[in-house]
């Protein structure tokens, strides 16, 4: 039974190995090596998918740690079983696990010395606006300046945060806000913080925001919560120097504070453009120390408030001795009775009385230092732009300004500007209306007038009579070839040039001298060529029938074709004969000229 169930199963087999062993048979050795390639080419893609998708995908978590704190920060990722890559100070972890990795190592206090440098790159994107970049940025310069004063010494941690006023709308602001910012350090344990170290820190802020000075940085110690001062420390001239500059700040912020209140009590009233305030002060930055000792009598007639008194009472009587018994007793002793401040001598007595007095008092000690600025002199001065300011007025403003300033109504001056001085009557510049009844008098203004009125007519009838013939002179040569003949220009002539031979030398000199000897002869000489210049064109161009209609550029071009055929001719016969030209061209002038004398 096995033997025929392992044979049945070996005929199953072959029903589904047969069919393939047949179909890799049948191919051919080049078919089967690209088969194999393809299905080993897929084989290793499978392969390497399952890698990479298998693979973590590691970012960077921390850069540039020191090697003290970075020892910390991969105990911890040890300890929360997190998977990371340390490479010289920079910490890599699972990318997805970066966020809650950053936030629980936040909680323990880390990064410590690393600046996050690609704070900006990391959170600025495509979609970013221009605001987030701002507030961007300025965490980004933040982070820097706490990373730069961490290199200090005695400096363990650093925080720097910077406050920008928004931009206003105005260019010139009275009340525009300026830029602050304060750095919290703490100091390492047994360390100081010299006074050039925080001025330096000042500076280095300063210097890293735009319209920020070093007066408005605060360095606060984290440890004690006082701020740093930039004097504290200083020594010999540095420190004389230093308190100068803080007198003079003192006394500039003062009087700023007592000018602004008082423009803005004035403003109101005046305008502010109508108001200018100066204030001078003097401080005393003296140290000042005193010691108050108060006595309380212990009763109420006053007595108690002395503290040690000696009286001393001495008198002298002289008298009969009696013995220093009594009258008619006889004595039964033998020495005489005695009293203490009382002395006998003989008839003589002496008494003294010495008292001393002392008394309990409560008593009340205080000593107080005064480190702080006090006013030693203030004085303001007022200028207001204003008419017809009273005494009485004068004196209520004074009264008004030092009850603002806190001094005496006499350290006040007031002083009244009027709007607009005019000049005297006497120094007026006077206007043309005024003027105008004193030239119209004047006979010589008169006839000058007159005069460019006539001057003024006759050009512009000139000008209109020069306007007219020029146009006449263009329609005249507008007008068709069949018509008469345009007359000279002004300035030009049209000179008929000969189709025939150039005329003999001789006939050529005495049309000169003719033409030197009468004018009238040339311009009949000018006409009979004309005339013959007209017939040989008529016998050449057999003659044609107007068009009906003959638009102005087709005339032009007529025109300007037969300008240029007289042209060309002028100048050819010119070119042969150079004297008669001459001649010819004197003449014209001439004519021209005793032409324009008529």
């Amino acid at each position: 039974m096995k033997g025929g169930s392992g044979g049945f199963m070996n005929e199953q087999l072959k029903k589904y190995i047969d069919p393939v062993r047949n179909f890799f048979g049948k191919l051919t050795k080049r078919t089967k090596v690209i088969l194999c390639a393809v299905l080993g080419g897929i084989v290793a893609l499978a392969v390497i998918l399952g890698l990479l998708m298998n693979r973590t995908q590691y970012t960077v978590l921390y850069a540039g740690l020191a090697s003290d704190e970075a020892q910390q920060v991969t105990t911890e990722l040890k300890n929360m079983n997190v998977d990371f890559k340390d490479d010289n100070g920079t910490i890599y972890v699972d990318s997805s696990k970066e966020n809650s990795v950053r936030m629980q190592l936040s909680n323990e206090g880390y990064p410590k010395t690393a600046p996050n440098y690609n704070f900006f790159t990391d959170h600025v994107g495509v979609m970013t606006t221009d605001e987030e970049r701002k507030i961007i940025q300025q965490y980004q310069l933040q982070e820097r300046l706490g990373a730069v004063i961490k290199t200090m010494d005695p400096v363990d941690t650093a925080y720097v945060t910077i406050s920008l006023p928004e931009g206003g709308s105005y260019a010139w602001d009275d009340n525009k806000q300026a830029a602050s910012a304060s750095v919290s350090v703490k100091l390492r344990p047994g360390k100081t913080m010299q006074s050039t170290q925080v001025a330096g820190i000042k500076q280095l802020v300063s210097k890293s925001v735009p319209n920020l000075s070093a007066e408005n940085v605060a360095v606060v110690d984290s440890s004690s919560g006082e701020e740093l001062s930039a004097s504290s420390g200083a020594s010999g001239d540095s420190l004389q120097i230093t308190l100068s500059e803080f007198k003079l700040k003192i006394e500039r912020e003062y009087e700023n504070n007592i000018q602004q209140k008082i423009l803005s009590l004035l403003a109101q009233a005046y305008g502010k453009d109508h108001i200018s305030v100066s204030v001078k002060s003097r401080m005393d930055l003296d140290k000042k120390i005193q010691d108050i000792v108060t006595y309380t009598p212990s009763t109420s007639d006053g007595r108690g408030v002395v503290s040690h008194s000696d009286e001393e009472y001495e008198q002298t009587v002289q008298g009969a001795s009696s013995g220093g018994g009594v009258a008619g007793a006889q004595q039964n002793t033998e020495t005489t009775t005695t009293y203490p401040g009382v002395t006998v001598n003989g008839n003589v007595i002496t008494t003294r009385d010495k008292k001393t007095y002392s008394y309990l008092v409560s008593k009340v000690e205080e000593q107080i230092q005064s480190d702080a600025a006090a006013l030693d002199d203030l004085t303001v001065s007022v200028v207001i732009t204003t008419d017809g300011m009273t005494d009485a007025r004068r004196q209520e403003l004074t009264g008004v300004i030092a009850n603002a300033a806190a001094v005496d109504p006499s350290k006040v001056a007031v002083m009244a500007v009027p709007m607009a001085e005019s000049l005297p009557a006497s120094q007026a510049v006077p206007t043309f209306a005024q003027m105008l009844p004193q030239i119209l008098r004047n006979p010589a203004v008169l006839i000058a007038g007159g005069l460019l009125l006539v001057l003024a007519v006759l050009l512009i009838v000139f000008l209109v009579a020069r306007r007219r013939r020029r146009q006449a002179d263009v329609m005249s040569r507008l007008e068709p070839e069949g018509g008469p003949m345009p007359e000279e220009g002004e300035g030009e002539f049209q000179p008929l040039a000969p189709e025939t031979e150039p005329p003999q030398p001789a006939e050529g000199a005495a049309g000169a001298e003719s033409a030197e000897g009468a004018e009238g002869e040339q311009p009949a000489e000018e006409a009979g060529e004309a005339e013959e210049e007209g017939a040989e064109e008529n016998v050449k161009q057999p003659p044609q029938e107007p068009e009906e209609k003959e638009t102005i550029e087709d005339i032009r071009n007529a025109q300007n074709s037969k300008e240029d055929k007289v042209r060309n001719d002028l100048q050819s016969f010119s070119s042969k004969n150079p004297e008669i030209a001459a001649q010819l061209i004197r003449s014209w002038l001439k004519g021209e000229d005793d032409h324009g004398h008529q």
